[in-house]
């Protein structure tokens, strides 16, 4: 089976407007978390709410004035920008960063032999909640209106009408394109032009690391020779919050403690992350930098079941099948890592089998990025597989937040895992097997993905 390589990859997330900016943020692991700035929010803010249209929090992982994208920079007129959702004029962008750091500055990569998959999970996104209120909120509110003065006039109502339509943003055909959730494959394909396999999945927070699965199956069955792939997170509002906190899995610290004493719920965070894929005996020919080697990546659904570390044990057991790798062989899981405490707990008691073994204690380093940029939903496994990747590149073990302080209920202690307090170097095991990384990804609905990396080896 064709081993993948990782040639290119382009991030943006809270805090680091670039791949080099994120590293940085990890190795000092300081989190980019904040409060909202719009102040229509809140009003939606209720610290103690249990009601669904209200919110206990408004802090997450935003991006800010990151979202910003210059027209020329994407390809773009400053109309169609204007038009777009954020996500998708980020997503160019992204796309032209990684592409370069492939390689592909001076060059474009194959226009017919490229494959685009996207992990994409939109859920409120501007161009649904205009059309929902074009479409729904103005009739339903005229039928209010009418039952509380039944003898209003045709016209009194019809004025009604359109004094709520011009209330509401305009609706034309640039909002259609944005609630058909793949047309970020056309913008993609038109700005580079690219006429190979593409599509947009939407797994959840598995979003990311299904699509890296697809595109390694492309670049295995010979259907393209390079493959960008990953996940993006939109806009974080308010009404995307509100079935989080409904659920009570919103902090009400200003950060999240995954794995840490003070463990209460997550925050959400805005972003995206794309990776460039190649067979790597390709990637060899051409003298390209790899990050590392995506060696194998399961998915699991939990069945009927309650217990949803079935579908983790299986998600792990398959890429560790498809890799061929040994478990005791990873020094390191990205784990998912929520900052929900029962799920931080079920995480630590799939994973702990698996990799512990015969191994000695504190054998393997665990952690979560959510500490620093929030739950970024569909790209949150690329936020964890570039770190890891980066990671392996730069031999270093990233630092965890709340290594001082781990909840005594995963009794870490008597697990093969331990919370790396500082950045330290990746020491190679006695075996002398290539170093080696896991990413854990668990997304709501009983759905589990992991994927397994390697480090790069000359003799590979």
């Amino acid at each position: 089976m064709d081993r993948i390589a990782i040639t290119g990859m382009a991030c943006r997330f809270a805090g680091s407007e670039d791949l080099r900016a994120f590293w940085r943020r990890i190795l000092a692991g300081v989190p980019a978390l904040s409060d909202a700035t719009d102040s229509e929010a809140f009003r939606f803010h209720v610290p103690d709410s249990k009601v669904f249209n209200r919110v206990t929090t408004l802090r997450g992982g935003y991006l800010r004035e990151l979202w910003q994208t210059l027209p020329a920079s994407v390809g773009l007129t400053p109309a169609a920008l204007a038009g777009a959702n954020p996500e998708h004029a980020m997503v160019l962008d992204l796309a032209a960063q990684a592409f370069r750091d492939a390689g592909y500055a001076d060059k474009s990569p194959p226009r017919e032999r490229t494959a685009v998959i996207l992990g994409y999970a939109p859920h409120m996104d501007p161009a649904t909640v205009n059309w929902v209120q074009q479409g729904v909120v103005i009739d339903q509110t005229l039928d209010l209106v009418r039952r509380c003065f039944p003898h209003g006039s045709t016209q009194t109502f019809e004025t009604l009408r359109q004094n709520l339509q011009q209330c509401l943003p305009e609706y034309d055909s640039r909002n259609t394109l944005g609630l058909i959730h793949s047309s970020i494959l056309a913008r993609l394909a038109q700005r580079f032009d690219l006429q190979g396999p593409g599509y947009v999945v939407n797994a959840a927070c598995a979003s990311a690391l299904a699509a890296l699965q697809s595109a390694m199956d492309e670049l295995r069955a010979g259907r393209a020779d390079v493959a960008l792939a990953g996940g993006l997170a939109g806009v974080l509002t308010p009404q995307l919050m509100m079935p989080f906190s409904h659920l009570g899995y919103l902090s009400k610290h200003p950060v999240p403690h995954p794995f840490g004493r003070d463990a209460d719920g997550t925050l959400l965070g805005e972003g995206g992350g794309l990776l460039v894929l190649k067979r790597l005996e390709d990637a060899r020919r051409d003298g390209d930098r790899v990050y590392a080697l995506l060696r194998g990546v399961g998915i699991a659904m939990d069945g009927q079941g309650q217990d949803r570390e079935d579908g983790q044990v299986h998600a792990i057991q398959h890429a560790l099948a498809q890799s061929g790798v040994a478990p005791d062989s990873i020094a390191m899981i990205e784990a998912h890592g929520s900052g929900i405490s029962s799920q931080d707990r079920s995480e630590i008691r799939a994973l702990a089998p698996l990799f512990g073994g015969a191994r000695s204690r504190a054998a393997v380093a665990i952690g979560s990025v959510k500490a620093l940029i929030g739950h970024c939903g569909a790209a949150a496994g690329a936020a964890g597989v570039i770190k890891a990747a980066l990671g392996l590149y730069h031999r270093i073990i990233p630092p965890a937040q709340d290594a001082l302080h781990p909840h005594p209920q995963l009794k870490l202690g008597d697990s093969p895992f331990y919370l790396n307090l500082h950045p330290r170097p990746w020491v190679h095991n006695d075996a002398g097997q290539p170093r080696r990384a896991g990413v854990n990804v668990i997304a709501l609905g009983g759905l589990s993905a992991h994927a397994l990396l390697e480090q790069m080896q000359e003799e590979s």
